[in-house]
């Protein structure tokens, strides 16, 4: 009796062990999916490049003149793209990242099923990192080959027509590829006022937050002068503050008075009013009568 307990609560240290290694052997790298149109655009892309390259090749037949190896570049270009570009982005981008996630959430126990689920996704974590790295040798390779097809197209006086646009294309291609990221950093720094303005104007004329220009010019008003101000316009001596712009009122400035008795500069209230019909102290409704 006391072998079999002793043989079951090893049997338990075991799975435990187990699923404590399962657990702590898992691996879980960032996985980026690509959608399967995004991919399908990219290999469309590489595979347009590839047949102008063909042609440009095929054409190059008639006109074979050409004082740089523009030609060169351009079988690189395809070779490039048809053996590296296009099975990376499918197997890097779409089948190593839809597998992974379909191994990620799976619960883990304390049986074989979980070390063979660990061993499948070790597997496929492994070809993640080779893709990676096939992706950086392909991103160097290109680089290589970008700056050796400039010189090319630089240097040359002589040459096919087709080639020499064809390769011009290309060129040009791989130099908005490689400045994409510094295009769109670019391009944010550059616009993001341009968005904010406009997300504000969206704002400013929301009638469902902001109130409309003539319930604005309703609300009472009064010139700020020293002595007796028109009834309704009472200002107490340690009001005399703009709790906006926190600025003093000064004399001849138009002062713009709110329901619940609260007073501002009219252009300071106004712009908050046309964003948000309600007091920027109290927080009550301009269109709430009461007082």
């Amino acid at each position: 009796m006391n072998f079999d307990d002793t043989s079951h609560d090893r049997h338990q240290r075991n799975m435990s062990a187990r699923t404590n290694m399962a657990h702590t052997m898992i691996r879980r790298p960032t996985i980026i999916l690509y959608p399967i149109w995004i991919v399908i655009g990219i290999c469309l892309f590489h595979t347009a490049q590839i047949i102008a390259c063909l042609v440009a090749l095929v054409f190059q037949r008639y006109d074979p003149i050409c004082d740089s190896p523009l030609h060169v570049y351009l079988v690189f270009i395809i070779i490039i793209r048809m053996f590296g570009s296009i099975p990376l982005v499918i197997f890097g981008k779409r089948i190593v990242p839809a597998a992974l996630l379909a191994t990620q959430d799976t619960e883990i126990d304390a049986s074989n099923h979980a070390l063979n689920l660990i061993e499948t996704r070790e597997r496929w974590i492994q070809y993640k990192i080779y893709a990676d790295q096939a992706e950086k040798l392909l991103t160097f390779g290109s680089a290589i080959l970008l700056f050796a097809g400039n010189a090319w197209l630089m240097s040359t006086q002589v040459c096919s027509l087709c080639i020499f646009y064809t390769a011009l294309v290309m060129i040009s291609i791989q130099w908005i590829m490689f400045m994409f990221p510094v295009l769109l950093c670019v391009a944010i720094i550059c616009c993001l006022p341009c968005v904010l303005a406009v997300l504000r104007h969206i704002e400013v004329h929301d009638n469902e937050r902001g109130a409309d220009q003539k319930h604005i010019d309703n609300l009472p008003k009064c010139k700020f002068k020293q002595g007796q101000l028109p009834e309704g316009c009472e200002i107490k001596e340690e009001d005399n503050l703009c709790s906006i712009c926190l600025v003093n009122y000064e004399i001849g400035e138009d002062i713009r008075f709110l329901p619940c008795k609260h007073h501002f500069h009219i252009k300071c209230v106004d712009t908050w009013l046309k964003m948000n019909k309600t007091c920027p102290l109290c927080v009550q409704p301009i269109d709430n009568s009461a007082t």
